[in-house]
């Protein structure tokens, strides 16, 4: 825990409010971390996750202007008073926020030739899954020539043509560009929406997701998990 906090403390975009602890105070609050979909905004703006909890704010913020209806963020907060809240409605004390892009899986059919820059990134620091999002928070070498996009590359040609209740899906995260600067990086968010995959496989109720990237230093590495996807989502 004390690696995520290090890891974002530099990006995150700190919400105009005045703290009461002194300099000589421990912050012993317990933040949580959560995507979620901006649905209300103004001074006490209101968050939806993809589980489908409402998050407001119970704080009046310095701006009514911070986030713009259907913005995808991802926040830091803890609870307020949740002695009385509403079902799925809850009171938070928001610290702070990061803006997160929003980008669907690139699907390259199984004749097609794979176009994208593969440049090797610094490190992937969190990688989760929540509804029907894929989530990957990590760092690049900084983009020396465009194009400067990081693509999350589906391979059909590992699929299964007969795919049953469970299907594998094979990915590759490429940061998709000819050239960096090795002495600059950049931090990144990102969320891959799956709802064009579970459209596609409307009978699969279990996709085992693999996930391969490049690192600089220790070059090829992969993840997998376990995607039950929300059809209610569609």
């Amino acid at each position: 825990m004390k690696r995520w906090i290090f890891a974002f403390s530099l990006v995150f975009i700190t919400i105009g409010f005045t703290s009461c602890l002194k300099d000589e105070d421990v912050d012993n609050t317990e933040y949580l971390y959560e995507m979620a979909f901006v649905t209300r905004t103004g001074f006490s703006p209101s968050f939806t996750t993809d589980e489908g909890k409402i998050l407001n704010c119970q704080m009046d913020l310095s701006s009514d202007t911070l986030f713009k209806l259907g913005d995808r963020v991802f926040l830091t907060y803890s609870w307020g008073d949740t002695l009385n809240h509403v079902a799925k409605s809850y009171p938070i004390n928001l610290k702070s926020y990061n803006n997160v892009v929003l980008k669907n899986p690139f699907t390259l059919q199984p004749d097609s030739i794979d176009l994208f820059y593969n440049q090797p990134i610094i490190n992937l620091d969190r990688y989760g899954i929540s509804g029907n999002y894929l989530n990957i928070i990590f760092y690049t070498y900084y983009s020396a020539l465009p194009p400067n996009s990081c693509e999350l590359v589906r391979y059909k040609s590992q699929e299964s043509v007969t795919p049953g209740d469970t299907m594998d899906i094979y990915f590759e995260l490429k940061h998709n560009t000819p050239s960096v600067f090795a002495d600059r990086f950049t931090f990144r968010i990102l969320s891959y929406n799956l709802n064009s995959l579970v459209s596609e496989f409307p009978h699969v109720k279990l996709f085992k997701l693999n996930v391969e990237w490049t690192e600089s230093k220790d070059g090829k590495k992969s993840l997998d998990s376990d995607f039950f996807p929300l059809r209610s989502t569609l």
